[in-house]
C-alpha cells in the first residue's frame, strides 16, 4: 500500500549567535519555504534553523544557518574633491559617489566661493 504524506506546516524558529540562545519561534504557517524574521538587533549574529511537520507529526530540525543583520545606517562618507571644468563664466564641478552606508544617497549639496570669500549654496 502506497502512503503519501501531506505535508501541513513548516516551522522557521531563530536564535542569537554565538551557541547558546534560546531558540524563538519565528511564527511560520503554512507550506511556503520562506519567511522575513524582522525586527532583528542590528549588527548581530543570528542562527535559524527549519523542520518539516505533517499529520505524522514534526520532523528533524535543519542543520543551523548562521547570518549577521546589517548594521544601522550612518550618514555617507564624503564624495571626492570635486573635478573642475572652467568655462569663462562657469564651472561644472564632478565628483564620485561616496559610501552610502547602509542608506541610499538621495541628494547632494554643492556650495561655491570665491577663493578665501563666503561659500554660496550653488543648487
Amino acid at each position: 500500500m502506497h502512503r503519501s504524506a501531506r505535508w501541513s506546516r513548516t516551522r522557521f524558529a531563530w536564535g542569537s549567535w554565538p551557541c547558546g540562545g534560546n531558540w524563538q519561534d519565528a511564527g511560520h504557517t503554512g507550506t511556503g519555504t520562506t519567511k522575513r524574521i524582522e525586527s532583528l538587533t542590528p549588527d548581530t549574529a543570528y542562527q535559524v534553523r527549519v523542520r518539516a511537520s505533517n499529520a505524522e507529526g514534526a520532523g528533524d530540525w535543519s542543520p543551523a544557518a548562521s547570518a549577521r543583520s546589517d548594521a544601522t545606517a550612518e550618514a555617507p562618507d564624503a564624495p571626492s574633491a570635486p573635478t573642475l571644468t572652467a568655462g569663462e563664466t562657469w564651472l561644472e564641478a564632478s565628483w564620485t559617489a561616496p559610501a552610502d552606508n547602509g542608506a541610499a544617497i538621495t541628494g547632494y549639496d554643492v556650495h561655491y566661493r570665491e577663493t578665501g570669500g563666503n561659500w554660496t549654496d550653488a543648487n
